[in-house]
């Protein structure tokens, strides 16, 4: 397995996290 696949993967779910939290936060505003 390459580290830098799974560091970009880790990066991708952080992005995706904050992604949930906006779209949560955007439809209750």
């Amino acid at each position: 397995m390459n580290p830098n696949i799974l560091l970009h993967n880790q990066i991708i779910n952080q992005w995706g996290k904050s992604w949930n939290v906006f779209g949560l936060a955007k439809s209750v505003i």
